[in-house]
């Protein structure tokens, strides 16, 4: 870092103003930038130590666009795999079925696709005294496809499908 003296006898103060003025700016300029390394380097430790391992207790979930953090492992079984694929009527039983087979829990699907793991547990139940809104289901729903793996669109269209069918046979019933 800079040093700045100032000499106070000189009689040609505008110069020495001068001085002062160019030595503060340089000054200012070099610490602006070790503030912003500095910055930066806290930013990079942080998100380091934050998402180095999202599902342990004390982790924040991770960014929903990083693609990366979510990798699922499982053993492949390619006749569940092509039944998946040609499956034209999805049900909450079905999304069940293919988290399981894919080794996800309620708490990890909650926690990448941030709806609520009673609502994930009510879309599998096809429950619809416990769901919000069908437009709110639809979204949840598209969610989850999309986490798993699956053609988001025809699961989410399938799945309303199926879940208007099921609200009319409970409001039927219960008359």
């Amino acid at each position: 870092m800079e040093s700045i003296s100032i000499n106070t006898e000189s009689k040609n103060t505008e110069g020495n103003a001068n001085v002062l003025d160019k030595n503060l700016k340089s000054t200012d300029v070099v610490l602006k930038s070790e503030k912003k390394q500095s910055e930066s380097h806290l930013y990079e430790t942080f998100n380091k130590t934050l998402y180095e391992n999202p599902f342990e207790k004390s982790a924040a979930p991770p960014p929903r666009d990083n693609r990366n953090f979510w990798k699922l492992s499982y053993e492949m079984d390619f006749e569940k795999e092509a039944q998946f694929q040609t499956c034209e009527v999805w049900q909450g039983a079905l999304l069940k079925e293919v988290r399981e087979y894919k080794n996800v829990t309620i708490q990890k699907l909650s926690c990448y696709t941030k709806i609520n793991a009673f609502y994930i547990s009510a879309i599998e139940n096809m429950d619809s005294r416990y769901l919000p809104a069908s437009v709110f289901v639809r979204g949840y729903v598209v969610q989850i496809a999309r986490a798993l793996g699956l053609d988001e669109e025809k699961v989410a269209q399938s799945y309303m499908n199926q879940y208007r069918q099921a609200c009319e046979h409970n409001k039927e019933t219960s008359l």
